[in-house]
């Protein structure tokens, strides 16, 4: 398991809570998460963080969405 630059508030033991939803929701459970959760940085875009910040979250979800599609592990910023 890759380690992460998260805070210990999204792991519990060593299992990140994106890596548990992931594996509770199976494959298009999670693309339509990631699409949701994409959707609402988009929606929100300028107004609540730095728009720096906000593309910065899109392309971490962006990069787990290709993930998920490609079966591989989530790449962890």
């Amino acid at each position: 398991m890759k380690e992460t630059h998260h805070g210990d508030h999204y792991k519990h033991g060593v299992i990140e809570c994106i890596d548990a939803m992931r594996s509770m929701l199976g494959k298009i459970g999670f693309r339509f998460y990631i699409l949701g959760t994409m959707l609402k940085y988009i929606w929100r875009f300028g107004h609540k963080d730095d728009c720096k910040v906000e593309a910065e979250k899109l392309l971490v979800y962006a990069r787990w969405l290709l993930d998920n599609e490609m079966d591989r592990p989530l790449e962890k910023p």
